[in-house]
């Protein structure tokens, strides 16, 4: 037999057909063959998200050179910002451990959110059934006090934490002021044991290995509690402002919050307040703060530091131009979360009701309509409170004029507060550019041995290695890496594929970076692309490894390789493309 080459030019997208016919002596047959052409679509989104208590104005541009059938714009309304928060928080009572960190956070929403939960039917119990349920758990912290008047994790504990003390003491002062029963005897033992704390700096007292930034984040937590029990720690309260550049943002916030209850003075809460701005996170829609993981015994986590930011702009009527994109990212990120931890769900919740308290005053009862230019696409009637997922409606582009700026006319006629995001998805038939929109990708090709490949020779196979970087944490990417057509992904896990493939595929996936807990934990190879999922991803670079073999000659575009959010398209990245010669 004798391998015969046939050469052809994909002119445009669509089915190719091709019919072979054989003949030897007096046999013959024939094949047929179907083969799509695909120029794989280069879709970019834009969104904004705001809210509004009347009308609002926003501008589209619509790009030439894109796929008309492909994309939209998309309008996200509702008449809360809780719309999409129906899971509740039934799983904070049912929480099967006997920690008082736990038990504390479970009753936190219970304690200041009463109203807010018997509105929107967020947990199981209600009425006088939550605040027995709440009563109970508070006659108990006594318990797990020692005579010192730290507290402790379990009741047969032998040491107290600081950090636990000083919630413990900022929770009893929260309920004891919407009327719950607090023992006076405890709330005494526990302002001795915090100014006890507070004069640890150089001691070796700590009985947990608390790094420094654990210890300042404590001494902030312990002001703040002392504070609100009357006492004036302001001696230590102005040392830690001048540690403040060493402050987690966590920690910050408190010593503002002490700073207000302390009456510090302006100077004293501009900065602070300076400070924690200045570390938000923005995307389109959305914003949050974040905390190294290295604070792991004062609990940190992105969702509980934004939280209490933004209650803490709220309450202290602080400017906060991010307030609406901050609290839109908490919600979403307690819709992808399948279970938050108890003390960080009781800082979101807690900053929820501060938020609906402050804006929802007024039961929704309006009508929003929106126009693009002068034609009205839309029109629905809100009325009376709600938690169900935001109102969803598309728009097609095709009928609207491209590279002109169209007026989007955000109409509510009636009382309530209306949320919205707009977004607009459009395909670009070509995309020779890289994007950095919230991830940073670039591409190698390399030989099985890890060297730079000059030529391409059929029937070898190759390296891949994406390079994934973002600036801070992502949750549910995607990488989708189409692949040049000349080129077929290697199935390693197939039996009929040479060993020395397979051992080298295994080594190269080892040398991955990334965290085994925040990085890529799902893949999937299709005949023409690979996609690569994240549910988490921390700050920093990823690597993803597979391999390929150049199947076909020929010359061949090797398309954009593409990063996103899921939930939020408008976050994304790429690699540029180019064309790759396969000998």
């Amino acid at each position: 037999s004798k391998e015969v080459r046939f050469s052809f030019e994909a002119e445009r997208e669509g089915s190719a057909v091709f019919r072979f016919n054989g003949r030897m002596g007096g046999e013959q047959d024939a094949l047929k063959l179907t083969i799509p052409v695909v120029n794989p679509p280069f879709i970019e989104a834009v969104a904004t998200f705001s809210s509004t208590p009347d009308s609002a104005l926003e501008g589209i541009i619509v790009p030439e050179n894109i796929y008309e059938g492909l994309g939209g714009i998309q309008f996200l309304l509702s008449s809360s910002i809780l719309a999409g928060m129906e899971r509740g928080i039934e799983h904070l009572l049912d929480y099967p451990y006997g920690c008082l960190e736990q038990r504390l956070s479970r009753i936190l929403p219970l304690v200041v959110g009463e109203e807010i939960i018997n509105q929107f039917n967020l947990a199981p119990v209600r009425g006088q059934a939550l605040r027995d349920t709440v009563q109970k758990v508070i006659d108990e912290v006594g318990d797990y006090q020692l005579n010192s008047g730290g507290f402790l994790f379990f009741k047969d504990g032998l040491y107290p934490s600081p950090y636990l003390s000083a919630y413990t003491m900022y929770l009893l002062k929260r309920a004891g002021k919407v009327g719950y029963k607090v023992d006076n005897d405890v709330v005494r033992r526990g302002k001795r044991y915090l100014r006890d704390v507070l004069t640890w700096w150089k001691s070796d007292k700590w009985n947990y290995p608390y790094n420094v930034d654990e210890r300042l984040t404590t001494f902030a937590f312990c002001i703040y509690s002392l504070a609100l029990w009357g006492e004036k720690p302001t001696t230590y309260a102005s040392w830690l402002f001048e540690k403040r550049d060493q402050l987690s943002i966590f920690g910050k916030t408190l010593l503002l919050r002490a700073g207000r209850e302390l009456a510090m003075g302006r100077r004293f809460e501009g900065e602070l307040a300076r400070m924690i701005l200045n570390k938000v996170k923005l995307t389109p829609t959305t914003g949050h703060f974040e905390e190294s993981e290295s604070r792991g015994w004062t609990f940190p986590s992105p969702a509980k530091v934004t939280g209490y930011v933004i209650q803490t702009f709220t309450e202290l009527d602080l400017k906060f131009p991010y307030k609406d994109q901050v609290i839109r990212w908490l919600v979403q990120e307690r819709t992808k979360k399948s279970l938050p931890t108890t003390h960080e769900n009781a800082f979101v919740f807690d900053a929820f009701q501060t938020y609906y308290k402050r804006y929802e005053k007024e039961e929704p009862d309006f009508v929003a309509r929106i126009l693009i230019g002068e034609n009205e696409i839309l029109k629905k009637i809100f009325k009376g409170r709600t938690n169900r997922p935001p109102e969803e409606f598309s728009y097609g582009l095709k009928e609207l004029p491209k590279r002109r700026l169209l007026p989007v006319r955000i109409i509510k006629d009636g009382d309530g507060r209306l949320y919205y995001v707009m977004r607009m998805r459009y395909a670009l038939k070509e995309s020779p550019i890289a994007f950095d929109e919230g991830f940073y990708l670039w591409k190698e090709i390399l030989t099985i041995n890890g060297k730079e490949v000059r030529r391409f020779k059929r029937g070898e196979v190759y390296k891949v290695i994406l390079h994934v970087v973002v600036p801070e944490t992502r949750l549910f990417a995607v990488v989708d890496d189409p692949l040049p057509s000349g080129f077929v992904p290697v199935q390693t896990f197939f039996a009929t594929e040479a060993r020395s493939v397979q051992e080298s595929y295994w080594r190269a996936r080892w040398q991955e970076r990334g965290h085994w807990w925040g990085g890529f934990d799902h893949r999937e190879r299709y005949n023409d692309r690979m996609l690569f999922f994240g549910q988490r991803l921390f700050p920093g670079e990823h690597t993803l490894v597979y391999f390929i073999r150049a199947a076909t000659s020929g010359k061949f575009l090797a398309p954009s390789t593409k990063a996103e959010e899921m939930y939020s398209p408008e976050v994304f990245g790429s690699t540029g493309q180019r064309y790759i010669e396969i000998e």
